[in-house]
């Protein structure tokens, strides 16, 4: 069995990383700096989405180590290489940012999750080689079909509405689970991951 995993606010939560760039460069109101939608829809609101493109760029690139990682994510994956399951992370992510400073995003992520989960798990079954970086949406869903993933957990409906019904599709939501009308089961927390594969 081989599950695959997307990245960006699937494994890694930027909420605080968010919440500490903006108040650093005072972009928004203090009101407004609560999580990563409010900031972006205000900053909208305001004609100002070349400042919420460089924001992401940095919270991307050289703000990354200040993300977190989800609760639970690392006990996941213990307990799937554990059961001799194979992991792979598939994310949407272009090298570097459409606007700002020229920093390789990808080398970022890969250092961000050496640091919190490959330096965390020590398992050989599970390295670099199991983590791809796809420059479209449609080169990620390519590569998650040809890396043949039974189970894919994203934090994007529409992501997993673009895979094929053979692949078990996990909709990761910690802020809502209004997704009664979608053909897959929604996870809130890290911790129902098990019961929802259901290995034993």
């Amino acid at each position: 069995m081989i599950i695959g995993f997307d990245f960006d606010n699937t494994l890694i939560d930027y909420t605080n990383s968010f919440k500490k760039l903006v108040k650093k460069k005072k972009l928004v109101p203090e009101k407004f700096n609560k999580n990563k939608i409010t900031i972006r829809n205000y900053l909208r609101k305001k004609n100002l989405e070349n400042k919420w493109t460089i924001l992401q760029g940095e919270i991307y690139g050289n703000a990354i180590m200040d993300a977190e990682i989800y609760d639970g994510v690392k006990n996941t994956f213990r307990y799937i290489l554990q059961n001799n399951i194979k992991i792979k992370i598939v994310s949407h992510k272009t090298q570097y940012p459409y606007m700002g400073r020229k920093v390789d995003l990808r080398l970022s992520a890969l250092k961000w999750i050496e640091k919190n989960i490959l330096n965390q798990i020590s398992n050989t079954n599970f390295s670099k080689s199991d983590i791809f970086f796809e420059n479209t949406i449609k080169d990620k869903i390519k590569k998650i079909q040809e890396l043949s993933c039974d189970i894919y957990v994203d934090d994007l409906p529409e992501i997993l509405n673009l895979l094929p019904n053979k692949i078990q599709k996990i909709l990761f939501s910690p802020i809502s689970n209004d997704y009664k009308n979608y053909n897959y089961k929604v996870m809130q927390s890290w911790t129902e991951f098990k019961k929802i594969i259901n290995l034993k």
